[in-house]
């Protein structure tokens, strides 16, 4: 979530840049809690779907973790 905040964040900079607009007087990026709550879920939401379409990604991280050990010996 963290890259897709970047990613974001760096494209209305680029958009403003697109427009001509000088380096020196660019606007802040608005970063209200009414513009990034809805952000937040859809990235969130885009994520849980992704991590769901690799289960393999999700064994390894409890394998590396050490999190399968412990619920075999359970």
């Amino acid at each position: 979530m963290n890259q897709r905040f970047q990613r974001w964040y760096a494209s209305c900079i680029s958009k403003q840049l697109d427009k001509g607009v000088d380096i020196e007087t660019l606007k802040p990026v608005d970063l209200r809690l009414s513009i990034l709550k809805p952000l937040g879920a859809k990235w969130l939401v885009e994520t849980c779907k992704y991590i769901r379409s690799q289960p393999e990604m999700v064994i390894k991280g409890f394998e590396k973790a050490g999190i399968a050990e412990v619920c075999r010996k359970s």
